[in-house]
């Protein structure tokens, strides 16, 4: 995923997530499933961290965050230790075997 400013990454996945906390209580979850996604760039990165941010602060929707390989393990760990920091359980790391 090597995404720019002009691809509005980040407006496309705050309305993601916004039209998921509009639904119904039980229903509020999504899934960001990396493991085919080979490449991140920084862009991208900044993008999916803000995503977590807002959901972490904001609330009201269940995020799993799912990793398969060795391809995006920096990534993972760099968000796996974002997480450790913070006392919300609304962002949950997985990995596909």
């Amino acid at each position: 995923m090597r995404t720019r400013l002009e691809d509005e990454l980040k407006e496309i996945l705050q309305n993601i997530i916004s039209s998921i906390r509009e639904i119904s209580a039980e229903n509020r979850s999504i899934e960001f499933d990396f493991s085919n996604t080979v490449v991140l760039n920084k862009y991208s990165e900044n993008c999916i961290f803000d995503i977590i941010k807002d959901v972490i602060l904001n609330n009201g929707v269940y995020l799993v965050i799912v990793f398969q390989g060795k391809h995006l393990r920096d990534f993972e760990t760099d968000v796996r230790i974002f997480l450790s920091e913070s006392n919300s359980k609304s962002v949950k790391v997985k990995r596909k075997k």
